[in-house]
């Protein structure tokens, strides 16, 4: 069994650290970070190695508009209303299906962490991944979400993915409205 911790929207590599330090960690984690907004790239820096992916996670591979505002705001969709996004500011990136990519990369016996934190994306990649099935691969998923900064959108849809995220993994989903991890707990240990 591979112990693996991917971190989707990685940023500056701020979460790997802080899971570098938890008693979560151990030496033989294998660690994967995508992020694809090059200003956060070029400030990537872990205290362990990570495997980088600069690239954009999302439900094809291929290319995708990426719209450039307040960097750590920024967001392959324009209906994000934070982050001081421009529909004519935008980069052409690669993009990844992450559901593919998890499902040809590893299997259901390793133990896998998943850190997502991506602007609002995160609705159509958890859909894509229940539909492949590879949310089944996921031992522990750290998940913001972000309904409230999209234009338009539907709160019963977060409930919805909300209720199936609790029932599929009991304790050991933690979901934030913003993004704070504190200590990387196995949460069904929580009190």
């Amino acid at each position: 069994m591979r112990k693996i911790l991917i971190d989707v929207g990685a940023h500056t590599g701020n979460n790997i650290n802080k899971f570098l330090k938890s008693d979560y960690y151990s030496q033989d984690f294998e660690i994967f970070a995508f992020e694809c907004n090059e200003g956060l790239i070029k400030r990537f820096k872990t205290d362990c190695p990570v495997t980088l992916i600069e690239k954009a996670a999302w439900t094809y591979d291929g290319e995708i508009k990426f719209f450039i505002g307040n960097p750590l705001s920024s967001s392959i969709l324009i209906e994000k209303k934070t982050g001081n996004l421009k529909e004519k500011n935008f980069k052409i990136v690669d993009c990844v299906d992450l559901s593919i990519w998890i499902k040809n990369n590893f299997s259901q016996d390793d133990f896998i962490i998943l850190l997502m934190d991506v602007e609002g994306a995160e609705y159509d990649i958890i859909d894509k991944m229940e539909l492949d099935g590879t949310l089944s691969y996921i031992n522990d998923f750290y998940l913001e979400f972000h309904g409230d900064k999209l234009r338009g959108f539907n709160i019963c849809r977060q409930n919805d993915m909300m209720d199936m995220l609790i029932k599929k993994f009991d304790k050991n989903v933690f979901i934030e409205r913003h993004y704070q991890h504190d200590g990387f707990k196995r949460l069904n240990d929580e009190t």
